[in-house]
C-alpha cells in the first residue's frame, strides 16, 4: 500500500512540475502604422520547431507551457516586416508581449499600382461601410463563403433590418428591408439596376443567384443623388466577382438532402412533354383547342425515392499584360429537391348575423415536392489603357428551373349537410425564370485628377414561363350506400413574358482642391432607361366527358369504373380559345434622370448631398381588348428628390450620421394593367388609376469600429409614406377581389443595432431591428340599424404596413483556428410576427407566426489548398403558420389542429431540415 502511494505521488510530481515553472507569453499584433489588429500573423519562438501560434479574430496570441529561460519571438505577416523581441521567462507563469509591425517598404517611383483592392474580407467590408458618404451594410464573399446559405436570399437575411419573404420550399426569396415590402427596394447588379422575371411585378426574386458568385452584397439604406430614386426602404447591390491580381483558380462540388423525404416518396411528372408554346400560339388566331394538344404524360404522377441534392462551382481568373489586362470567369450549377408539408384552413366571415365571427369551412392538406435546377455564369474584362483610363465589361447570366407537384386533400361539408365530400387534386407546375445583364463601363480621368467622366452602357432582359400549369383532380362522395369519386374539371394556363431593359448613364466629376483642410467634389450625371414588357396568358378548361356513355351520364365519370389513374379521364374542351383579354398586353416604362451632387469634406465633418430630378413614362396597351377595359393607359410624372447626408467623425474611430432623402415608389405594369384574374383561393385585379408612392426619410446612425474587424453600430430612421400601395379588397356590387390601391398616409420608424467582436479564436455577429408602421385603411363590418336590419359599415382601422415585423434578430456564434484551419458558424435568425394578408372585414387579417431558424456550418481546411465543409439549414424545423387574431369556436367541423378559445389557424407548413457535405479546392 505504502509502495503504490509513493508511485502516485512520484507520477503527480512529474506532471505537476513542469506546469508550476511553465511560463505563458500571451500578446497582441497590431499594424504599427493604424494601429488595427493583424489577424493571421504567425508568433513562433526562434529556433523551436512547432508549437507556434496564430493570431485570432482580435489579433491576440498565446505561447503555452513555456519553460524558462531566454527566448527570440518573432512575429511575421503576410506584406510586413518580420520582428523580433528578446524576452526572459523568469519567474512569471504569464509574460505579456505586443509587436507593431510595419508595411514593407515599397519605392513607387515610376512605378503605377494596377490591380484591384480585396473587398471580399471582413476587414474590407468594415472599411467599406466606415469609409461610405452614406448608410450602408455590407457582407463580403469570404463571410458568404462560411455561411450555410446557397443563394443570396437566404444570405441577405443576416444583414441589419432584413428580413425575407418565403417561397412554398420554405426558401427566402425576396428582401423587405426595414419592414418596407419587397416592392419598396430594388436590385442591382454591379451598379446597374436589372429587371424582374416575375410574371407581375418589378423586384427581382433573390433566390435565382447562388450566393458564391459574389464578391460582396450590399445594402444601402439613405438614397444619395446619383442613385435611382425609387426605393423608399433601400437598394440591393449584388458586386459580382472581380478580376484578381494573381492566378486564381478555385472549384467545389457537394451533395446533400432535405429531410423532408426521409420519411416518404419524391412526386415527379415528365415535365419534358411539355408543349413550351400555348395551342393559340402554335396554331394562330381563331384555332378551339381540342384535347389532342394537351400532352397525357404531363399529368402522369410519379412516386420515387428521393436522388441527392448536388451543387458545384468553379471561378477562374488572371491578370495579363503587365497586369493591365484582367479576366475571370466564374459559374455555379443546383440541383436540389425540395418539399413542405402543409394544411390551409378556409375561412369565412359569419353572415347569418352581425356576430362578426370567422368560421373554419374547411381543411386542406397539401404535400409539395419540387426539383430546383439552378445555374449562373459570370464574366469580366477590364483593360487598362493608360494613367486614369479604364474599361470594364460585365456578363452575367442567372437562369432558375422548378418543377413542382403539389398534392391536396380537401374536407368539407356542404351547406345542407347531407352527405359529407371530400376532394383531391393535384398541380403540375413548371416555371424558369432567367436574368441576363451585359454592362460596358468606362472610366476615365482628364485634367490630373481634377475632372473625371465615368459611363456605364447596358442591355438587360428578364424572363420568365410557365408552360401548361395543370391542375387535375375529383370528389369523393361519403354515403351511406358507399364511397363514390368522380373525376373534376381540369385546367391548363400557359404564361410567359419578358422585360427587356437598355439604359445609359454618364457622370463628370469635378475635383477643385479648396485648400489644406478642406476638399469639394462637384458631380453632374445622368440616365435614361427604356423598358418593354410583354405578357402573354391562355387558360383552358377541360370537363370530364364521355360519348360513349348516356347524355345524363357523360359528365360523370366514377374512378375503379371508368378510370384509375389521371392519364385515363376523358375529357372534352370547354373553353376552346384560351385568351383572357386584359392579361395579354404590351407595356412600358421610359425614366430619364438628372442630378447634381456635391461633397465637401473638412477635417472632421463630410456634407454630401443634391438633387434629382426623374421623370417617368409608364403606359401599356392590351392585345385583345375589351369593351369591359381600357385598351391603352398612360402614366407621366415627374419627380425633385433632394437629399443630404452628414458624416461628423471628431474622434478616429468613431462617426455619427444624419441623412435626408426622399423617394419614391412606381406601380408595376401588371398593377395598372385591367386585368381580373381568379386564382384557386381568391380573385384580383389591376388599378389603372393607382398612384405612385412618395417618401421622405430620416436616418440617424452611431458608428464604432475598434479594429479594422470590430464594429458597434447603432441608429435610428422615419419614414413617412405618402399614397402607399397595397392590396386590399374592392367591392363592386357582390363582387370583391384583391386590388392595389393607395392608403393615404403611413409612417414607419425604428431602431437598429449592429455588432461585430471578436476574442481570440472566437467571434459574434449580431443585429437587432425595432420597427413600428402604422397606416389606416377602411374595413367591413357587419352591424344592426336601428330598425334592426342587418347592415356593412364602413370603419376605419389603423395597422402595421403588410409584411412588416416589429422585432428582427440576427446572430452568429463564430470559431476560426487558421493555424489548424477550422472555421465553424452556428446562425440564428429571428422574425417576428407579422401580416400576411389583409382582410376587407374588420379585425380578420391574417399574421405569419414569428418564426426562429438555427442554421450551422464547419469548414477545415488543409495545406493542399483542399477545404472540407458540411452545412445544415433549418435545424430545428419550425412549423411555419399564419392565423387569424381571432378566438376559435366549434361550428361546423372540428379539426384537431384548431385549439377553442385561441386564435384561428390559416396555415401550417414545414419544410425539413437540409443537410449538405462538399469538398473545395484553391489554387
Amino acid at each position: 500500500m505504502k509502495c503504490r502511494c509513493k508511485i502516485i505521488a512520484i507520477l503527480f510530481f512529474f506532471i505537476i512540475s513542469p506546469m508550476l515553472y511553465a511560463i505563458n507569453i500571451k500578446g497582441k499584433v497590431k499594424d504599427a502604422i493604424t494601429g488595427e489588429q493583424l489577424i493571421g500573423a504567425t508568433v513562433y519562438i526562434d529556433g523551436i520547431k512547432g508549437g507556434g501560434a496564430i493570431t485570432g479574430l482580435d489579433g491576440s496570441f498565446s505561447l503555452r507551457n513555456i519553460k524558462k529561460g531566454e527566448y527570440k519571438i518573432v512575429c511575421t505577416y503576410v506584406g510586413y516586416k518580420q520582428e523580433k523581441q528578446l524576452i526572459k521567462a523568469m519567474n512569471n507563469n504569464e509574460l505579456m508581449i505586443n509587436f507593431a509591425l510595419s508595411p514593407n517598404d515599397v519605392k513607387l517611383i515610376d512605378i503605377e499600382i494596377i490591380g484591384t483592392k480585396d473587398r471580399t474580407s471582413d476587414r474590407s467590408t468594415i472599411e467599406t461601410e466606415r469609409n461610405a458618404n452614406t448608410i450602408l451594410n455590407v457582407i463580403g464573399a469570404k463571410a458568404i463563403e462560411l455561411s450555410p446559405d446557397l443563394t443570396v436570399a437566404n444570405v441577405i437575411q443576416r444583414m441589419s433590418g432584413v428580413t425575407v419573404e418565403r417561397n412554398e420550399n420554405g426558401d427566402g426569396q425576396y428582401a423587405i428591408l426595414r419592414g418596407m415590402d419587397k416592392r419598396y427596394n430594388y436590385t442591382l447588379v454591379n451598379g446597374v439596376k436589372i429587371p424582374s422575371p416575375d410574371n407581375k411585378n418589378l423586384y427581382v426574386p433573390l433566390d435565382i443567384f447562388p450566393s458564391e458568385l459574389l464578391d460582396r452584397l450590399e445594402v444601402t439604406k439613405a438614397l444619395t443623388p446619383d442613385m435611382e430614386g425609387d426605393a423608399i426602404g433601400g437598394t440591393v447591390n449584388m458586386l459580382m466577382k472581380d478580376a484578381p491580381n494573381h492566378f486564381l483558380f478555385s472549384v467545389n462540388a457537394s451533395m446533400g438532402y432535405n429531410s423532408m423525404f426521409f420519411n416518404h416518396k419524391f412526386d415527379s411528372y415528365d415535365y419534358k412533354e411539355i408543349n413550351s408554346q400555348s395551342p393559340y400560339e402554335i396554331n394562330g388566331d381563331g384555332y378551339k383547342a381540342s384535347t389532342n394538344d394537351f400532352p397525357k404524360g404531363t399529368i402522369r404522377l410519379k412516386r420515387n425515392n428521393v436522388q441527392p441534392s448536388m451543387w458545384a462551382g468553379i471561378a477562374i481568373g488572371n491578370r495579363f499584360f503587365d497586369k493591365r489586362f484582367g479576366i475571370i470567369f466564374a459559374g455555379s450549377i443546383q440541383n436540389s429537391y425540395r418539399g413542405n408539408d402543409g394544411v390551409i384552413f378556409s375561412t369565412a366571415l359569419e353572415t347569418k348575423d352581425v356576430s362578426n365571427n370567422t368560421n373554419v369551412t374547411d381543411m386542406s392538406k397539401r404535400t409539395y415536392s419540387e426539383q430546383q435546377q439552378r445555374y449562373g455564369v459570370h464574366a469580366k474584362m477590364d483593360y487598362k489603357l493608360g494613367h486614369g483610363q479604364k474599361l470594364m465589361w460585365f456578363n452575367s447570366f442567372m437562369n432558375m428551373t422548378s418543377a413542382q407537384v403539389r398534392d391536396q386533400y380537401t374536407v368539407w361539408i356542404p351547406d345542407n349537410n347531407s352527405s359529407n365530400q371530400t376532394s383531391f387534386s393535384t398541380r403540375f407546375r413548371y416555371n424558369n425564370q432567367s436574368i441576363f445583364n451585359s454592362a460596358l463601363r468606362g472610366e476615365h480621368t482628364i485634367l490630373e485628377d481634377i475632372l473625371e467622366f465615368n459611363w456605364i452602357a447596358s442591355y438587360s432582359t428578364a424572363r420568365s414561363a410557365a408552360p401548361d400549369n395543370t391542375t387535375i383532380g375529383g370528389t369523393t362522395y361519403h354515403q351511406s350506400t358507399g364511397d363514390m369519386t368522380t373525376a373534376s374539371e381540369a385546367t391548363h394556363r400557359w404564361e410567359h413574358n419578358s422585360d427587356n431593359d437598355w439604359s445609359g448613364y454618364a457622370s463628370l466629376d469635378w475635383n477643385p482642391i479648396v485648400s489644406n483642410k478642406e476638399l469639394l467634389k462637384i458631380s453632374a450625371g445622368g440616365m435614361y432607361r427604356k423598358k418593354k414588357r410583354n405578357n402573354f396568358y391562355a387558360n383552358y378548361t377541360l370537363e370530364p366527358w364521355d360519348d360513349s356513355k348516356s347524355e345524363y351520364e357523360e359528365r360523370v365519370l366514377v374512378k375503379g369504373v371508368d378510370w384509375n389513374d389521371y392519364t385515363e379521364i376523358k375529357y372534352r374542351v370547354k373553353d376552346g380559345s384560351g385568351i383572357s383579354d386584359p392579361l395579354n398586353y404590351k407595356a412600358k416604362e421610359n425614366i430619364s434622370a438628372g442630378y447634381l451632387q456635391y461633397r465637401l469634406q473638412f477635417k472632421r465633418l463630410q456634407i454630401f448631398g443634391g438633387v434629382r430630378v426623374e421623370k417617368t413614362d409608364q403606359g401599356y396597351s392590351l392585345l385583345y381588348p375589351t369593351s369591359a377595359a381600357e385598351p391603352e393607359g398612360e402614366q407621366s410624372y415627374t419627380d425633385i428628390l433632394p437629399s443630404v447626408h452628414l458624416k461628423f467623425s471628431p474622434w478616429k474611430k468613431q462617426n455619427f450620421r444624419l441623412s435626408y432623402f426622399r423617394s419614391i415608389n412606381r406601380p408595376s405594369f401588371f398593377e395598372i394593367v385591367p386585368y381580373k384574374n381568379i386564382y384557386e383561393d381568391y380573385s384580383e385585379r389591376g388599378n389603372p388609376n393607382l398612384k405612385h408612392t412618395v417618401a421622405d426619410n430620416l436616418d440617424f446612425r452611431y458608428e464604432y469600429f475598434p479594429s479594422h474587424s470590430e464594429q458597434l453600430m447603432a441608429g435610428l430612421f422615419y419614414k413617412r409614406i405618402k399614397n402607399p400601395i397595397e392590396n386590399g379588397m374592392y367591392v363592386e356590387g357582390q363582387d370583391a377581389s384583391y386590388m392595389p390601391q393607395n392608403y393615404g398616409t403611413a409612417n414607419n420608424y425604428g431602431a437598429e443595432i449592429d455588432i461585430v467582436k471578436y476574442v481570440h479564436s472566437f467571434g459574434i455577429k449580431g443585429n437587432y431591428t425595432y420597427t413600428k408602421s402604422n397606416i389606416t385603411t377602411t374595413k367591413e363590418q357587419w352591424q344592426r340599424s336601428a330598425s334592426g336590419d342587418k347592415i356593412v359599415a364602413l370603419i376605419d382601422q389603423k395597422r402595421p404596413l403588410n409584411g412588416q415585423s416589429q422585432h428582427v434578430a440576427n446572430i452568429s456564434l463564430l470559431y476560426k483556428d487558421d493555424k489548424k484551419g477550422w472555421d465553424a458558424q452556428i446562425a440564428a435568425s429571428y422574425t417576428g410576427e407579422r401580416i400576411y394578408s389583409v382582410s376587407r372585414y374588420l379585425n380578420d387579417d391574417m399574421w405569419e407566426k414569428a418564426l426562429v431558424q438555427f442554421d450551422a456550418s464547419l469548414e477545415k481546411r488543409f495545406k493542399n489548398g483542399i477545404s472540407i465543409f458540411i452545412k445544415a439549414n433549418n435545424l430545428l424545423n419550425p412549423h411555419s403558420q399564419v392565423f387569424i387574431k381571432k378566438p376559435y369556436s366549434v361550428t361546423t367541423l372540428d379539426y384537431s389542429m384548431q385549439t377553442v378559445g385561441e386564435n384561428i389557424l390559416v396555415k401550417d407548413n414545414s419544410y425539413g431540415r437540409n443537410f449538405r457535405i462538399g469538398i473545395r479546392y484553391k489554387l
